[in-house]
């Protein structure tokens, strides 16, 4: 089985970056009890949009 990279870009609305921000940790953490998951990365881009890269076992498990 060949790992599988998810990439998700978006923005988010005006005013809501603080409360994303502050939640991500509930995802976090739900996301490394799932099956097949290995790592995650989420980054601001320069013009404000934002990257989620998660990396997982396989594509049936993404």
């Amino acid at each position: 089985m060949a790992e599988t990279l998810e990439i998700v870009t978006f923005r988010l609305k005006p005013g809501t970056e603080a409360g994303f921000v502050a939640g991500n940790g509930l995802l976090s953490d739900w996301l490394t009890r799932q099956p097949g998951f290995l790592s995650r990365c989420l980054a601001r881009q320069d013009n404000g949009g934002w990257v989620d890269l998660v990396r997982w076992q396989s594509r049936e498990q993404a």
